[in-house]
């Protein structure tokens, strides 16, 4: 037994911890483009702390997370608006910080 998970592998590990994290993040379908972000940038800074503290399952499932809302939030509506008429938006600067 290796790490309480026995015959398993760190590939299928880390698979399972992207999978959850991914159908969680999926969870919040419908947000708004704003709320999306915010909630991507909460999981980064939950990651980091996370992986300060040496959770580095939790790190990567936050990370995972905050990856798979930030790809959400760019498939908004709002956001597509934003970056088809050139603008540089509410939104794209909110992205940028």
């Amino acid at each position: 037994m290796q790490n309480g998970y026995g015959s398993t592998t760190h590939r299928e590990v880390v698979a399972d911890i992207k999978a959850a994290a991914k159908e969680q993040a999926q969870r919040v379908r419908g947000a708004s483009a704003a709320s999306l972000l915010r909630a991507a940038r909460e999981q980064i800074s939950a990651a980091r702390v996370n992986e300060n503290e040496g959770d580095l399952r939790a790190a990567l499932s936050a990370y995972t997370k905050a990856a798979c809302l930030t790809t959400m939030f760019m498939d908004t509506t709002e956001f597509k608006q934003e970056r088809h008429q050139g603008k540089k938006g509410i939104l794209t600067q909110d992205l940028m910080k």
